[in-house]
């Protein structure tokens, strides 16, 4: 996010409509809400200092969108919510626009699936209950989405389907999508010929780091942080965007060819 030719950003409240602008110019760092007088503070690690000043306007409800990001640039960062965030599920498709990221409440009082359509717009939200954790999710091209959890009253792995339409649930006890999450990796993904990877959290910058490489000659693309990750993040492509879901609560999208 925050690169030397990018030392801006701009937050939008979508129910207010209330901006609000964060500089960096070395180590003196602007925040303006609306159009009042900018105030301005010195820290020591300028970046660091930013990113928890727009985590704290994220929580808040503002959002930060910008369609016309470069490619593998940031193009929308939203906040979740602070729930439990062991795993961080994304079910998507490459031939589906939209897509759905999982998140688990407390101490497993509810399991929540956020929808959200390729321009970060939330569509709707599915209680799934308590005493349970989804592992690993794929939006399957009619809709449907598979889900890898654990129940804890059997304390076994299953595999169920979701149905969004009709808001229901069940276990799949035979047939081909058993075989649905041999495989995975939950820290990477391939679109085209691209492949996407976590490669981890990056001390001392506070930051994930994910590398993009070209399948067919094994060669490095582009290499991008995410500063909103605590310790871990996934990530999963939709047909037009790269989506990145991290343990803070952030959901951001990226630009992609």
């Amino acid at each position: 996010m925050w690169k030397a030719k990018w030392n801006s950003m701009k937050l939008l409240h979508p129910e207010t409509n209330k901006t609000w602008r964060i500089s960096v110019e070395g180590n003196n760092i602007t925040t303006q809400l609306e159009n009042r007088t900018p105030k301005t503070i010195e820290a020591k690690y300028p970046n660091e200092k930013a990113v928890q000043l727009i985590m704290t306007q994220l929580r808040k409800g503002f959002i930060y969108s910008n369609p016309d990001a470069d490619i593998w640039e940031p193009c929308f960062h939203t906040y979740l919510n602070r729930i439990y965030p062991g795993f961080l599920p994304i079910a998507a498709n490459i031939n589906r626009n939209d897509f759905y990221v999982f998140r688990a409440v407390g101490q497993f009082e509810d399991e929540v699936i956020f929808h959200f359509n390729s321009f970060g717009k939330h569509l709707d939200s599915y209680h799934l209950g308590k005493d349970r954790l989804t592992y690993r999710a794929k939006l399957l091209d009619d809709g449907r989405i598979v889900l890898n959890s654990t129940y804890s009253p059997y304390n076994r792995m299953i595999i169920e389907i979701f149905y969004p339409n009709g808001e229901r649930i069940e276990e799949i006890q035979e047939g081909e999508l058993l075989d649905t999450f041999k495989d995975t990796d939950d820290h990477a993904d391939t679109f085209n010929d691209f492949k996407i990877s976590y490669i981890g959290y990056d001390d001392p910058y506070n930051r994930g780091i994910f590398k993009i490489e070209d399948i067919k000659s094994n060669m490095l693309v582009v290499e991008f942080f995410n500063e909103f990750i605590g310790k871990n993040a996934f990530c999963a492509f939709s047909s037009n965007k790269l989506i990145v879901h991290t343990d803070n609560g952030v959901l951001s999208l990226y630009n992609i060819p």
